[in-house]
Parts: structure tokens; sequence; C-alpha cells
């Protein structure tokens, strides 16, 4: 869980190719209401940053952001079973324009946490340390 209006920082630089930050908090549903952001990465996979707040994007699509830079904040849009969270995934290509069944997600792990070396652990919370 993360409180609404945390910020959140690039995991990865790169060019911002989506945007949508026009849905409330508190819409919710299996489809249709995320706010979010893409980051595509020089060599070719994205990080979606989803479940963002209302007006909650401090980027603009096709904006280049480096790694650690504000892109926005946290909310509680779209399938998030009313729980705000961040959604945090990367993949091999843009899961908003090409689907999530087209475009797989790739394993990930964070250095600024406790260790993982196995990778993470699906529905496990991972509390940042200071970076």
């Amino acid at each position: 869980l993360m409180p609404i209006g945390t910020a959140v920082y690039a995991a990865r630089g790169g060019i911002v190719t989506q945007v949508e930050a026009s849905h409330f908090d508190g819409q919710v549903g299996a489809t249709g209401f995320d706010n979010l952001i893409v980051i595509q990465h020089d060599d070719g996979t994205t990080m979606l940053y989803g479940h963002l707040t209302h007006d909650g994007a401090a980027v603009s699509a096709g904006e280049r952001v480096q790694q650690g830079a504000l892109v926005g904040y946290s909310g509680n849009t779209g399938n998030t079973n009313n729980k705000p969270h961040l959604h945090l995934s990367a993949a091999s290509c843009d899961p908003v324009a090409r689907g999530t069944a087209n475009c797989p997600t790739l394993p990930m792990n964070f250095r600024n946490t406790e260790a993982n070396p196995q990778g993470l652990q699906q529905g496990r919370p991972y509390t940042a340390l200071a970076y």
C-alpha cells in the first residue's frame, strides 16, 4: 500500500511515451480507469507506473527523464481493489500500446530494499530504503 500523493521517481531514464492522468482517485474497475505513465528505455524495454492520482503526472509524453527524476504521484485509480498502491512493471514493449497480453513483463530487482537475490515475490510489499 502507498498513500495517495506519494512522490514516484523514475526507476530508469528514458522517453515518456504514454501519460494518462484524467481519472479521479476512487474510480476503480478492472479496466478503463488507470492513470499511468510509460517510459521507454534506450534498450527498448519500458516501465509502467500505474494507479497514479488525478493530475498526478509530473512529466509529459515525449519528455526525456533521467533515473531518479520525479515522474508523478501515487493514487487509487484503476484495478486497485480500492487499496492505493503503485503498480510498477518492466516489459519488453509498450504494454499500453500493444496490450499486456502481447507485452510480457520482465523480472526486476531493487537495490534500495532488503536483499531479493531470487527476484521479487508476488503479493509481497517492499519498502524502499534511502537511495
